[in-house]
């Protein structure tokens, strides 16, 4: 129990060490945090991950916050791509949601630039992948949004990984058969 104290302490501690640290006000503990001590993953959020924020209770904004990235020209981050992917993936298409609003989102992205970052559009495609197919033939639609130039064979075992491991787990397809 005597080291116990200090990890208590240290834990009530963590919400002074993120304001000092220059963290957004609300945002999660990062790893280090609790110890105390300042790592690479401490950093400033960005203006797109507070608004991004909203979609966990409202992902019927999710159009809402991606004009606000848009407009804004804010850096795509990856937290960034999975909030707004989820977000899309709680929303039936019919209600401007769903795998189509995904697909919109993407293209958007990808012509306006935002996913040049090494990795940035692999993320977004296992983002939707995740959250986003509506059906077994949601896999194929999703791959169709790569060119050839993007389909080697390192992204495509990533991708086909993805989809085995992501079927079935929010999609009832993967268990009709």
């Amino acid at each position: 129990m005597a080291g116990g104290g200090t990890h208590i302490a240290r834990h009530t501690t963590a919400p002074n060490h993120a304001a000092r640290a220059g963290r957004a006000t609300g945002s999660t503990p990062r790893r280090g945090d609790a110890r105390g001590s300042a790592t690479a993953e401490e950093r400033e959020r960005s203006l797109g991950e507070v608004l991004c924020d909203r979609l966990m209770d409202e992902p019927e904004a999710v159009r809402e916050v991606w004009d606000q990235i848009v407009t804004r020209q804010l850096d795509l981050r990856d937290s960034m791509l999975e909030a707004i992917f989820r977000a899309c993936g709680k929303r039936s298409s019919l209600s401007g949601g769903g795998l189509r609003a995904a697909i919109h989102i993407l293209r958007e992205a990808n012509a306006g630039g935002m996913l040049q970052a090494p990795g940035r559009k692999e993320a977004a495609v296992i983002s939707i992948i995740k959250w986003c197919k509506e059906d077994a033939g949601s896999f194929d639609t999703i791959l169709n949004e790569l060119d050839d130039t993007e389909r080697t064979p390192e992204v495509s075992d990533t991708l086909t990984a993805a989809n085995r491991l992501y079927s079935g787990l929010s999609d009832a397809y993967g268990a009709s058969t």
